[in-house]
This record gives structure tokens, C-alpha cells and sequence, in this order.
């Protein structure tokens, strides 16, 4: 096959010639959006998972994944009110009633695809008086609001055994397949003009609960869509400049599991650490 593309094979290859998705995500950010990793929290949004890291100084402090997408943030919202999304978009609501899950989930995307970004510049400005819709943007904002909640208490835990020194809330660089495959990230629905910019003032929410959880001063923080969702880790593969301090394996000595857990009957605490195998052998 040919690619038309330049390639080198690596003669003994070791682990410095690979890099994990997060890394691949997090390089993307400063080649492609011209954005620093001096202090950054990149999410990539998944269909099944979202995969969180926490970037200082160039450096990948902390990767892990956790069960919340887009599906829970936006679609299964949408899906409790199938009759409004057939009102929304001028479509028959019989065909929007008692789908199965996979099949709304398809039919929803396919349709966000083709029409949100028509549908966000012309109907979304007329909407921000109608209740039932409002009622629906301040489920999905609370759900976005609890992922930055998280997202400081993860720093939190991380500042408590000296992984994280920065007294300043981070930015946020949130892309991913999930926001790419409805045609329009979700974060626009949120905004009543129809598009979302880091200086939308949904932001300051985000900001003061991020900042809350962290257990640090209120301040200004931004969330920073990406302009090629669904392909920035193939972009940052191939990225010309590599950064310098990708994470390695053994440089991180704990997991943060975000909810309370046991190790062998043991309870623990959500921030307690989860160390590494060799630390509980066996489990």
C-alpha cells in the first residue's frame, strides 16, 4: 500500500519510542492549537470512557480514565425527552418514541451531524426563554460542572502527596471521538448565542467548582474546544515536536481512584492512593 508518507523503523526499540494515548492527546494541544502544557488538564472524550491528564510544566503528572462520557453528559439527558428534540428540530415525534437505546443514540447522532451546526446559529438564540428547554441545558451544564468538580478534586489529591505544586487553576483541552461524532461539541448548547468561546460565561462555573474542589482562590480559568475532535492523538503521533517529559511508568508512584474502594477487605477513602502492585502483592 502505498501512504506517500516518510517512516523510519526503530532498530531495539525501547519504551522511549512509544507514548500512551494520553500523551499522543496531550502533544497535539501545542503543535496543532498553539496552547502550553505548563499547566493543563487535557480530557479526551470517548464513546466509552474519558481519559483525563494532568500536565504540568510539560510534564504528564497523572493519567486515568474514568466511566463518564458524552453519552452520559448529553445523550441520555436528550433521551428522556425524546418529544422535545422531535420540537427542537421540526421532526415527527412518533419516530423519536420507544427507541431502544442504540438506536436513539444513531439517530440522534445522525441527525446532530447534519443539522446542529445550522440549527445552533439560527434556533438555539430563540430558545433561551422557553423553560423546558432551559431545564434541559441546566442538566447538561450540572453534569459538565461535576466533571470539573472532579477534576479539582483529583488535583487536590495530587497536591496532598507532592505531585502538584501550581497555586493557579489549570486550562482546560477538551476534544475527543465523542465530541466529534454529533457533528458539534456539547459545550455550544450551553451558550446562548450557539457557540462556545474559553471567555463563555458558563466558564465561570466551571471555574469556581474546579477551584472549589482543588482547594484553591477563585479564579478565571478556560475551557478550550479542539478544532479537529476525533483526531488529535493521530495528529499528536506525528507531531515534528515531541515533548520533552512524557510520563513513565515508574515515575508514577499512585493512582488516584476518585471514589471510596478495598484492597482485600481493606476500605479506603476516595483520595487514599492506590500505590502500586508491588505495594499489595496479591490482591
Amino acid at each position: 500500500m502505498m501512504t506517500g508518507l516518510n517512516y523510519r523503523i526503530a532498530h531495539n526499540p525501547d519504551s522511549s519510542h512509544f507514548m500512551t494515548e494520553s500523551v499522543a492527546f496531550g502533544q497535539y494541544w501545542p503543535v496543532h492549537e498553539e496552547l502550553e502544557l505548563d499547566c493543563a488538564v487535557c480530557l479526551n472524550m470517548g464513546p466509552q470512557t474519558t481519559d483525563i491528564g494532568i500536565w504540568c510544566q510539560e510534564q504528564l503528572i497523572h493519567q486515568c480514565s474514568i466511566n463518564f462520557t458524552g453519552r452520559d453528559l448529553f445523550t441520555n439527558v436528550l433521551r428522556l425527552k425524546p418529544a422535545s428534540i422531535a420540537r427542537y428540530f421540526e421532526r415527527n415525534p412518533n419516530e423519536w418514541q420507544n427507541l431502544s437505546g442504540d438506536d436513539f443514540s444513531w439517530k440522534l447522532a445522525v441527525l446532530l451531524r447534519w443539522e446542529s451546526r445550522t440549527w445552533l446559529r439560527k434556533k438555539r438564540p430563540s430558545l433561551k426563554e422557553n423553560k423546558d428547554f432551559q431545564g434541559l441545558i441546566r442538566i447538561i451544564a450540572l453534569g459538565f460542572s461535576g466533571l470539573h468538580y472532579y477534576l479539582g478534586l483529583a488535583m487536590q489529591s495530587l497536591a496532598t502527596h507532592g505531585l502538584y505544586s501550581k497555586d493557579d487553576l489549570p486550562s482546560i483541552y477538551l476534544g475527543g471521538g465523542d465530541m466529534g461524532r454529533v457533528g458539534s461539541p456539547r459545550l455550544h448548547w450551553l451558550d446562548e448565542a450557539g457557540q462556545f468561546y474559553p471567555h463563555t460565561e458558563i466558564n465561570w462555573l466551571f471555574s469556581h467548582l474546579l477551584s472549589s474542589a482543588a482547594g484553591l482562590p477563585v479564579t478565571q480559568t478556560y475551557t478550550h474546544l479542539s478544532t479537529s475532535p476525533q483526531h488529535e492523538i493521530a495528529y499528536g503521533l506525528i507531531s515534528p515536536k515531541p515533548l520533552l517529559n512524557p510520563i513513565a511508568p515508574h515515575d508514577s508512584p499512585l493512582f488516584v481512584a476518585g471514589e471510596a474502594y478495598q484492597i482485600n477487605f481493606t476500605p479506603c477513602a476516595w483520595n487514599h492512593p492506590i500505590l502500586t502492585h508491588r505495594a499489595y502483592s496479591p490482591i
